[in-house]
């Protein structure tokens, strides 16, 4: 796991020093710091390097400016000290250098890589590298090669070598490179031996010199050059100013200023910033990211984000940089959003996964009472607690949800319950920086309606019963009307009539006027208005309720199998997951084809820290794209007269309100599975 060493890292520092790169968004997620990459004693994982190379390539956008930015990786990673770097200008060749870099340096600093090197001519090589097996393709690390190898003789002052062919796959590298020949330290001696001797020498030895002189300076305004056209195409601001005027700014600059091309050169560096912006730029340090007003030409400003570097060569002398990003719009827009905020009905908070809240916005309407806790480090579970009607006890439990979720990076839902008439929805948004926005809205005219709407489908649902009910109802009416009869008749005719015989007929009596009970008080119960209460419920005796209310739907042709594992109780609402048990049975007796035997499996489960609820039957199923509307609101299959298209979608949200997940899967022909998951009540 230490493949590769952080002396590559400085190829990272010199990207963000030209602008082009953030090393934040390089590292955002992996497990290393810019303290450990500083260090050019340790070491990473190639795994960990190709990671941030990807980043780099998605920061640059193409091909092209991955091979650009290589460029950066050789004075900083082979410049050398001061002495050494003499020392090779004057007996080293490029062909030397490179020899030292393919060999030795990039072995050790990358062991994954395998390199060979050969000599076909005195300026004509041929590099070849590859990764070993066993590790990951990095095609990335292969393009920044490429646009590095042809600076490398420039550490011995010498000009850019030319690559002649380069072949480059995911795995492996192949370059015939063509460089510089440079002379060695015994042939200057030589020379200079020649020139003591002879005048014609000496001459020579001048003009020798002179060429030199001439090929670096055009050498100079060359690479000058390239950087002008390089800073002039680029999107982001750029300016060098010396002794407090400005002596360069690229197109972008201008026009953003308000200036034609070329015509911020002597603008004072105070009239472009201001006495605030200047004296910001003055003590600031190259590492950090300003944020400045710049002035234009019109008066107008443009808010900007800018980064400064010293000692940057301009006509031969140096100067300082400004390189700047407009943020104009992004702080317009920022402004738009915090006034939306600070205006929105919604209580917003931002906060950190210790539940402390960074800041609060919003909440027009809502009056939250004074804190009972300490109000010095105000967190979620004490802005819960403040809500008018939610309890200590329920804002614990809201907030444990929601740092659960934080922990996570999910998204979650989570309502609270205040009272009997007052509900709230918690929505929460987790941030890559570890904090999130919780939403907290005041929800109760809707729930409230919802309540009333599914009460309305309650009773239409027991319109539907009705029939069945009667026919329920007379059976054990029979057994009474029966033996009440027979008792009449036996004791009008004075006939002698056992006691067992009495308490037989009795105890039939008693029997049917039991099983009557029981139907009467499942239906008031089913159709009772109540608040919801979301408490531990036993959803196995939930089921049994709802299958003897709809026990006159199933008739001889349904058959009902029950397969419960004892799950622990689940949080919900009695009476509302009673009529979604019911809805489901319902549905699936209105599933049966015609000459079929209908089978409906009723079944608990224990998923995790769910209880579950599976209703499956073998009816005649939904098709693709009936299911995908399944629990729409006033969306049905059925005939006209025959469903709302309310039931599914009631069912729906009551499941969500507590919490839990009402889903469904089913085949055309085959049959459906509806699976109500509810959270279980020993997990709170």
């Amino acid at each position: 796991m230490s493949e590769v060493s952080c002396r590559a890292y400085n190829f990272l520092l010199r990207g963000e020093k030209e602008g082009v790169l953030s090393i934040e968004r390089c590292l955002h997620g992996i497990p290393v710091t810019r303290e450990f990459l500083a260090n050019p004693s340790n070491r990473m994982s190639w795994d960990m390097w190709v990671s941030i190379t990807e980043r780099i390539e998605a920061q640059l956008g193409s091909r092209q400016a991955l091979i650009d930015a290589g460029r950066f990786s050789v004075h900083e990673s082979y410049g050398g000290k001061r002495f050494t770097r003499s020392m090779m200008k004057l007996v080293a060749e490029p062909a030397d250098i490179y020899r030292l870099v393919w060999r030795f340096s990039i072995p050790n600093n990358y062991r994954c890589i395998e390199t060979e090197y050969k000599k076909l001519s005195k300026d004509m090589l041929q590099l070849k590298a590859r990764i070993k097996p066993g590790y990951q393709d990095c095609e990335s690390w292969f393009l920044t090669a490429i646009g590095a190898l042809p600076l490398i003789p420039t550490v011995l002052d010498r000009d850019e070598a030319v690559i002649v062919k380069s072949d480059i796959t995911p795995r492996n590298m192949e370059v015939l490179i063509k460089v510089p020949v440079s002379n060695r330290f015994f042939s200057r001696t030589r020379r200079v031996v020649e020139m003591m001797w002879s005048p014609s020498a000496l001459i020579g030895e001048l003009e020798f010199q002179q060429q030199q002189m001439s090929d670096s300076y055009d050498s100079m305004q060359k690479n000058e050059a390239e950087f002008r056209r390089a800073f002039e195409a680029l999107p982001i601001l750029v300016a060098f100013h010396r002794d407090g005027f400005v002596v360069y700014a690229n197109p972008a600059m201008c026009r953003s200023l308000g200036y034609e091309k070329g015509g911020m050169i002597g603008v004072a560096l105070s009239d472009m910033l201001g006495s605030a912006g200047s004296t910001q730029l003055a003590v600031a340090d190259k590492d950090s990211l300003l944020l400045l007003t710049l002035q234009g030409r019109d008066g107008r400003d443009i808010r900007v984000e800018a980064r400064v570097e010293e000692d940057v060569v301009q006509g031969g002398k140096s100067c300082a940089a400004i390189y700047a990003t407009d943020v104009s719009d992004r702080e317009q827009a920022r402004g738009t959003v915090e006034a939306l905020l600070r205006s929105s009905r919604d209580l917003i908070l931002r906060i950190d996964s210790s539940g402390a809240v960074l800041d609060m916005q919003g909440g027009n309407g809502f009056v939250l009472n004074t804190s009972t806790r300490d109000r010095d480090s105000e967190n979620v579970a004490n802005v819960l607690a403040r809500i008018p009607g939610v309890t200590t006890e329920v804002a614990d439990w809201g907030w444990s949800a929601i740092r659960r979720a934080m922990l996570k990076s999910e998204r979650i839902s989570q309502s609270l319950v205040a009272g009997e008439e007052r509900f709230f929805d918690c929505q929460l948004l987790p941030d890559i920086d570890g904090t999130a926005l919780l939403t907290i809205r005041d929800v109760s005219d809707l729930r409230n309606h919802e309540r009333d709407l599914a009460q309305a489908d309650r009773l239409i649902s027991l319109g539907t019963l009705v029939a069945g009910v009667g026919h329920e109802i007379n059976n054990p009416l029979a057994y009474i009307l029966g033996n009440a009869e027979y008792l009449e008749e036996e004791f009008a005719a004075g006939d002698s009539i056992s006691p067992k015989d009495v308490a037989e007929a009795l105890g039939e009596i008693v029997e049917g006027a039991e099983r009557i009970s029981k139907i009467v008080s499942s239906l008031r119960g089913f159709s009772r208005v109540e608040h919801t209460k979301i408490e531990p419920v036993d959803v196995e005796a939930v089921i049994e309720r709802a299958v003897r209310i709809a026990s006159p739907q199933l008739g001889p042709g349904v058959s009902l199998v029950r397969e419960y594992q004892g799950p622990p109780p689940a949080l919900a609402d009695t009476s509302q997951l009673e009529q979604v048990v019911l809805n489901l049975l319902v549905n699936a007796v209105q599933a049966k084809q015609e000459a079929q035997t209908l089978t409906i499996t009723l079944s608990t489960q224990i998923e995790g820290a769910n209880t579950l609820i599976v209703v499956t039957d073998n009816g005649s199923g939904i098709s693709p794209t009936e299911l995908v509307r399944v629990f729409d609101a006033f969306y049905t299959t059925k005939k006209v007269g025959e469903g709302t298209g309310l039931g599914l979608s009631i069912a729906h949200r009551i499941i969500e309100s507590a919490g839990g997940v009402l889903s469904v899967t089913s085949e055309l022909g085959r049959g459906s599975s509806f699976v109500v998951s509810l959270p279980s009540a020993c997990v709170r």
